[in-house]
């Protein structure tokens, strides 16, 4: 018998992407490592990216065996898999369908980051600068043999109502809340115009009672979101998928519950790092015990 999985998930800009639909053999007894490339390769049918969202009001029906999935206004035919892990981020698609709206359970930080890349225009030499007032910060670095800046800037602020998908209308709130700060921002918030990595979007966390329903789970950021703050996301990620490849390969029935018994200590310990010292570095003792919360 064979899994067929589907996983989503969205890029920078918010389109979403399918990261992989692998089949993979219940039996096959492949390595952990190989399990989880063969379920994290593109799809055989060529289709990287989905060219739009799901419409707000998706045909979503459980079927006796695996999950269905449609669309109620579009002409894709619908398709029926095994599982469908959701590994679409903090706005997560999946997490909506399959358990209700996202602001059941975002939790926000009270700060909004932009993040871009930009020339080197302040002739840093393998050098950083932050900078903050009381209401705005920024942070800006050297990257690729000193060619480029990445520039963070973020100010506090409660949640926003905004289009996720006006970019113009994102840099203008940016330029507006943080051109106080002085200094170099002026001439990098310039160069923020003519970003193409450009990235706005809220400090939040996801907190869930659980990141399973049927055969729908999530993954990284659209079911345990830890936010920049805690400088941990990637590490989320990155392990969350190995867990739950691993419980995959020891057998389907009761995978999911596996993946967050062993998953929920370490994402919860790793959250916590963002909201311990707001604004500041987490204690060096809880870095090393959200470090040590897992075995691989």
């Amino acid at each position: 018998m064979s899994l067929a999985i589907r996983w989503y998930g969205a890029s920078s800009t918010g389109a979403p992407l399918i990261y992989a639909g692998a089949r993979l053999r219940r039996r096959c007894r492949r390595p952990r490592a190989r399990l989880l490339a063969a379920a994290t390769r593109r799809h055989p049918d060529g289709r990287g990216t989905v060219p739009r969202a799901p419409p707000r009001r998706p045909g979503r029906r459980r079927a006796r065996r695996g999950a269905h999935r449609g669309r109620a206004d579009g002409p894709a035919r619908p398709r029926r898999f095994d599982l469908v892990v959701g590994a679409d981020g903090l706005h997560s698609n999946v997490r909506r369908l399959a358990f209700g709206e996202e602001a059941r359970f975002v939790r926000h930080l009270g700060m909004y980051v932009a993040v871009f890349t930009a020339d080197n225009v302040l002739g840093l030499d393998n050098w950083q600068v932050w900078l903050r007032n009381d209401t705005a910060g920024a942070g800006v670095y050297t990257a690729r043999d000193n060619a480029e800046l990445r520039v963070n800037v973020g100010f506090m602020s409660g949640p926003l109502d905004y289009d996720r998908g006006d970019l113009h209308a994102q840099r203008t709130l940016v330029a507006d809340r943080v051109a106080g700060l002085g200094w170099e921002i002026p001439r990098l918030l310039t160069a923020m115009w003519h970003a193409t990595d450009f990235y706005f979007d809220a400090m939040a966390q996801i907190a869930m009672d659980t990141w399973s329903r049927g055969r729908v789970t999530l993954l990284a950021d659209a079911g345990y979101c830890a936010s920049p703050m805690s400088g941990q996301g990637t590490s989320l990620a990155l392990v969350g998928a190995y867990v739950l490849a691993e419980e995959l390969a020891r057998g389907i029935e009761g995978a999911f519950a596996r993946y967050e018994a062993r998953m929920r200590p370490f994402a919860e310990l790793n959250q916590a790092l963002a909201t311990e010292n707001p604004g500041f570095p987490a204690a060096e003792e809880s870095i090393e015990r959200a470090e040590h919360a897992i075995r691989l």
